[in-house]
């Protein structure tokens, strides 16, 4: 939330009312509201999916390792 609409959800607070009430009463600030609800969900499902783009890489190469790694414990441990 930006500095802004805190400060005036915290003067709505002082007269008496609240962000729902005002939105209650103009039905474009709910359609703001719902727009930037959008905007915010958008970026969420944006960010999961480059933290999933950054992580391929590094999966990939935790996976050659484990299976070297395994090859290799197989190889001492059960050639014996």
């Amino acid at each position: 939330m930006t500095q802004i609409l805190d400060k005036v959800k915290t003067a709505l607070a002082a007269a008496g009312n609240s962000e729902l009430s005002t939105q209650q009463k103009v039905e474009s600030l709910k359609d703001i509201f719902d727009q930037k609800q959008e905007l915010i969900a958008e970026m969420n499902k944006a960010k999961r999916q480059a933290m999933e783009d950054a992580q391929k890489p590094y999966l990939e190469a935790i996976k050659k390792i484990d299976e070297e790694y395994a090859l290799i414990l197989t190889l001492v441990g059960v050639g014996k």
